[in-house]
């Protein structure tokens, strides 16, 4: 099992700071994360109710890369050109 990679910008975006918009299904929130895989990150942005409620999301979108930044960025992009 892979570690996850938390950057500056998640822990920025838990204290708040706006940069995902909100479910386009549910209109939860949404929370990003990234693992190592073969040579590269795979970044992930899914619902916050995807695991933690009795009311399940299944809102999820991610992004391949082998610089982790890229990764993110793309999926952060992706998640909230959805929610628009």
């Amino acid at each position: 099992m892979s570690e996850p990679i938390i950057t500056q910008a998640d822990i920025d975006l838990c204290k708040g700071s706006g940069e995902l918009m909100r479910c386009p299904f549910c209109n939860s929130h949404a929370v990003s994360y990234g693992t190592k895989i073969n040579r590269g990150t795979r970044w992930q942005v899914e619902c916050d109710k995807t695991v933690s409620s009795k009311n399940k999301c299944t809102a999820s979108i991610y992004a391949t890369d082998e610089d982790h930044k890229v990764a993110r960025a793309k999926a952060v992009e992706m998640w909230n050109r959805r929610a628009k």
